[in-house]
């Protein structure tokens, strides 16, 4: 029995990490290139899809695959493939890895394989709903971006919670930066 045969992330309290993290949609405009990283059974990409978007959505789960398949989400091509490992020809206005960077032996491989799929000025949008869970990440935990779990140096811990975090007068203005991934610098 695989990982995906034992657990539903449509049915699992992780599904309201999904859903609010598809609300980084809001900067997704029509005709959107977006390769998401872990797209399990697709609950994620069909928001993407309805803000128009054009994904590219992998997995490494057959199973969760086929469930995302069976969405027909138009817009939107299923791949198998490892996430930390893929290589696509294309290139994405957004990358996204979601609840996912946990999970993988070397997350830091997996951000450079996002990194590399981006096209200039693209944008990486990273949620990790427990950054003290992974083994993987250096440096103490209290050293870690708040938005995107990143011990990138010069990361600082914000006081504030994210519903207080400054948010940008139009959408086209790009998210709010996390002070860890501004450290590390544009893609």
């Amino acid at each position: 029995m695989t990982y995906a045969d034992r657990y539903d992330p449509d049915e699992d309290f992780d599904r309201w990490y999904t859903l609010a993290t598809a609300r980084s949609g809001r900067w997704i405009r029509p005709g959107d290139a977006v390769l998401e990283l872990g797209c399990a059974t697709g609950l994620m990409t069909a928001a993407f899809v309805d803000h128009g978007a054009v994904v590219t959505a992998v997995d490494h789960a057959p199973t969760y695959l086929e469930r995302a398949r069976a969405r027909e989400l138009p817009g939107a091509t299923f791949v198998e493939h490892d996430i930390v490992t893929v290589e696509r020809p294309d290139r994405f206005r957004h990358v996204v890895v979601a609840n996912v960077a946990h999970e993988v032996p070397d997350p830091a491989r997996l951000f450079r394989t996002a990194a590399e799929h981006l096209v200039p000025g693209g944008l990486l949008h990273v949620t990790l709903q427990n950054p003290a869970r992974s083994t993987a990440w250096s440096g103490s935990s209290s050293a870690r971006s708040p938005t995107c779990g990143s011990s990138a140096p010069g990361a600082r811990r914000s006081t504030r919670s994210p519903s207080s975090m400054p948010r940008p007068s139009r959408p086209s203005a790009g998210p709010p930066a996390c002070r860890a991934c501004t450290a590390v610098g544009s893609w």
